[in-house]
């Protein structure tokens, strides 16, 4: 285990709520591994324990290797770090009452975040999940796949690239790029790459982030801001900047006090502090604000254009989604690629399309090519598969090859598409030929290892 810094000593030492000695301690042990499971998959979460602040979790006794599970690629569970999952309190609390709320998730790689909104709004609303740095832009766009939901718009632009659409969410997710101080348990790299000017960096960007997002909520909507560190300079001095920078108010959240979750106030600002020498959780910091109501001119979009289903492409594509499918929305982009989507985040993708990178929206089901239908991978884990598609069970190993993609042979007597599940779970799609199979599982959703 690396050293802890001194100057780290040090400046945590002037910090009131924390104790350096207990910290020194616990960074000395093991992590916990905790998973939260998709909601709209019939799945039990397998530990006992769960996370107090999120019921659809749960803490395992050990961490097992989660690529060898083809319930893990099949989007039953998403492997995240418990503190994080404080985020469902919030959720529940600001946007209670609020029919299809608006939410950018601003910095959202991989999606543990994302994943979690999309739990709590469960195909209402619009989610927009946003990731400057494309290579991880395409993780997340993996992960809300397995996740499977028609309201998620996946993009990949800068913050201050979204202007245009000001005053329209009623929560902004910042999850802000920081000094990983909370993270040293799990990744001892961030340790040596920990200095004070490191800090003041972090913090720097922070504020950047902030100022290129801050008008896009709208009057009387929520700001989420959070770090995985403890020093106030990156969070609670941030808070009250944000507070006095924006006219921005502190919000209050309710707590259970056997969460031991650490209240930090300073001036008007209020924080949640996750220690975790304190609880079974890393370190993490949180902080709600609230936009005033306001009157301000809304400034216009322009508006580009998509292109709906017709007749002919539903006709084709009904053979092979839900009735509940059917009911939504179809986009269909330039290249015949058709997205299932609703009515509140079709508007919004509209706004976006023009603006700004997309990488998709909602759930891509597949492909018109000419007068055939080819089903795409996002189809094979979502729940909007129909009952009469040709489904194969696989056991655990055949589960694994297929996602090595090494399965061969006959598996169907069928020569057609089939849909190869694993406990009833979709992982993706095969065509059945005369003595063998096509594998038509994308290359980056492979096990590349072990």
């Amino acid at each position: 285990m690396p050293r802890i810094p001194g100057s780290f000593v040090n400046m945590m030492t002037q910090e009131p709520h924390f104790d350096i000695g207990a910290f020194q301690k616990v960074i000395e042990t093991d992590s916990p591994t905790s998973i939260r499971v998709n909601l709209r998959k019939n799945y039990t979460c397998p530990g006992s324990e769960i996370v107090p602040w999120c019921s659809h979790s749960c803490y395992l006794d050990e961490r097992p290797i989660f690529t060898l599970d083809p319930l893990f690629h099949a989007g039953c569970y998403y492997v995240q770090e418990a503190s994080s999952m404080f985020l469902w309190q919030v959720l529940n609390h600001v946007l209670d009452g609020i029919t299809d709320p608006q939410i950018l998730d601003m910095s959202a790689a991989p999606g543990g975040k994302t994943t979690l909104i999309m739990d709590y709004l469960r195909d209402k609303g619009t989610l927009v999940a946003n990731e400057v740095i494309q290579s991880r832009a395409s993780i997340l766009y993996q992960n809300t796949t397995k996740w499977s939901g028609t309201n998620v718009i996946v993009t990949s632009a800068d913050p201050s690239k979204f202007n245009g659409i000001e005053s329209t969410f009623d929560l902004l997710v910042i999850d802000a790029p920081c000094s990983g101080e909370g993270m040293w348990r799990k990744d001892t790299d961030a340790i040596n790459e920990w200095s004070p000017d490191h800090v003041e960096l972090c913090s720097a960007r922070q504020k950047r982030i902030i100022s290129d997002s801050i008008s896009l909520v709208k009057p009387g909507g929520y700001l989420f801001y959070s770090t995985c560190t403890y020093n106030s300079k990156e969070n609670i001095d941030n808070v009250n900047w944000m507070m006095q920078e924006y006219n921005l108010e502190s919000v209050e959240l309710p707590l259970n006090q056997d969460w031991d979750v650490q209240i930090i106030s300073k001036n008007k600002g209020v924080g949640y502090q996750f220690l975790p020498y304190k609880l079974k959780g890393e370190g993490f910091f949180c902080s709600v604000l609230r936009k005033p109501n306001s009157n301000d001119n809304v400034k216009k979009a322009s508006l580009g254009k998509i292109s709906l289903a017709t007749k002919e492409d539903k006709k084709l594509i009904s053979e092979w989604v839900s009735n509940q499918a059917m009911d939504l929305k179809i986009i269909k982009s330039p290249k015949d690629d058709c997205y299932l989507t609703n009515e509140c985040s079709m508007a919004m993708f509209e706004k976006l399309q023009a603006k700004i990178r997309v990488l998709g929206t909602g759930i891509k089901i597949g492909r018109i090519n000419k007068k055939l239908f080819l089903p795409d991978h996002a189809l094979a884990l979502s729940t909007m598969v129909s009952d009469d598609i040709p489904k194969i069970e696989l056991s655990k190993d055949d589960s694994l090859d297929y996602l090595r993609k090494q399965l061969d042979g006959s598996l169907s007597s069928q020569k057609s598409w089939n849909l190869v599940q694993y406990q009833g779970y979709g992982l993706g799609w095969i065509k059945q030929l005369d003595h063998r199979i096509n594998n038509y599982l994308p290359q980056e959703y492979m096990i590349k290892h072990l």
